[in-house]
């Protein structure tokens, strides 16, 4: 129930932050992409978090510089932009869903680069608990492949 929960507060963020209400995340093969065009697309991403592993992401950079996450426990939505050829940043909000030692959310900043479909980024992330007051900080890196 909370997978299909997860999923369709993932699609409504989807339609809400891409502005057409299309996914956009086409992409062409590997040696035609533009290099303009990175990091569009979805990309499956492993999470740890101060060294801890956490359940694997989807994520989802649009053409417009939105971006929207989605865990079997969590929804984010923020925003990126490109730094250098293959470097950018990105930040957002994620919000839990209310459990027993779940966070509220967590203000996340990342700095990202690409190496053909593999996205690295790490930062510092600002974790509240559920009734919004801040918690502590913690060290993130994500590591995400291509997927679609």
């Amino acid at each position: 129930m909370r997978t299909t929960l997860a999923t369709a507060l993932f699609l409504l963020t989807l339609a809400m932050t891409s502005g057409t209400g299309k996914a956009d995340t086409q992409t062409a093969p590997e040696e035609s992409r533009d290099r303009d065009q990175f990091p569009i697309g979805t990309w499956s991403a492993a999470v740890v978090v101060d060294g801890t592993q956490f359940p694997q992401a989807t994520m989802l950079f649009n053409t417009a510089g939105s971006l929207s996450i989605a865990t079997p426990v969590s929804l984010a939505t923020g925003v990126w932009h490109r730094t250098g050829t293959t470097t950018f940043d990105w930040e957002g909000r994620e919000v839990y869903q209310p459990g027993p030692g779940l966070p509220g959310y967590v203000l996340i900043n990342q700095h990202a680069a690409l190496d053909g479909d593999t996205l690295t980024s790490s930062g510092e992330s600002k974790v509240y608990d559920q009734d919004g007051n801040f918690w502590k900080t913690v060290h993130t890196v994500v590591t995400g492949t291509l997927s679609s």
